[in-house]
């Protein structure tokens, strides 16, 4: 017989329901249509695999089943990452498309960051994605953040800063780009929202959570621009559990698990 196998990705009716509170009342058809595609699907499905423990905590809660399951995201590349270059600065990233999670966390770094490090010396934040340039803000930056707008290759930004920021509070699913950061051995202060899926019960050196400014401050100023052991623990980790070549040995096992069985 048939097996159907459902991948969710997020629990794609929580991103709709905050893009309703975010950008208007319209997004709430699509909320209701995506609570009845996630309802059957969960309903219907054989095997059920998700990114979190926490969407599949809210599966269960929304649709009274838990992921068979848990299967973070996976990159598939043979890139090895640099130290990061030798600058007089220390620079801090932040990547990611003109949304309104995004958006969120852009205000939050020029409005709460930047103002708590600007007597910090050779701090700066820079800002990479789709929608984020100088031009098309519309306000005038701090002098300590520059944006960058869409770049076709990020790697030498990647390579420039010491460590990513992810200061997210809302959204769904596991945040691609903190895979994307690791994969470059770039180690990431975020938000628990931002780390979902990617923090373990043992503290990683590489994955620093914070979740006001002042927090954040800190952990910007801790660190160092001579870093190798954080690039080699922020790659291992990503060549454990975030690669092409991990994610297939999950599936695998999965697969044989659930379906020869």
């Amino acid at each position: 017989s048939t097996r159907v196998i459902s991948f969710f990705h997020n629990i794609e009716f929580e991103f709709q329901k905050e893009r309703v509170k975010q950008d208007g009342f319209f997004y709430a058809i699509t909320a209701a249509a995506e609570y009845l595609n996630e309802k059957l699907s969960t309903h219907y499905s054989n095997l059920l695999l998700m990114l979190t423990q926490e969407d599949s905590k809210k599966s269960k809660l929304l649709y009274g089943r838990h992921a068979d399951y848990i299967t973070p995201v996976v990159f598939d590349t043979n890139y090895i990452p640099d130290l990061p270059k030798r600058n007089d600065k220390k620079i801090f990233l932040f990547v990611g498309s003109n949304f309104f999670a995004n958006r969120q966390a852009v205000d939050f770094i020029i409005h709460k960051i930047s103002p708590l490090i600007k007597d910090e010396a050779g701090i700066e934040i820079w800002i990479a994605g789709s929608g984020f340039s100088a031009s098309g803000w519309g306000k005038e930056l701090p002098a300590n953040v520059k944006m960058f707008g869409r770049v076709e290759d990020l790697v030498p930004l990647y390579q420039a800063a010491c460590a990513i920021i992810t200061p997210i509070f809302s959204g769904a699913g596991m945040k691609v780009k903190v895979a994307e950061s690791l994969m470059h051995g770039r180690p990431v202060i975020g938000t628990a929202l931002s780390l979902r899926g990617y923090l373990e019960s043992t503290p990683l050196p590489h994955l620093i959570q914070a979740e006001t400014a002042q927090e954040f401050k800190h952990a910007m100023e801790a660190f160092s621009t001579n870093q190798e052991d954080l690039t080699k623990s922020s790659y291992q980790d990503f060549e454990r559990r975030f690669s092409k070549q991990s994610g297939l040995t999950r599936m695998k096992s999965i697969l044989k698990e659930k379906i020869d069985a």
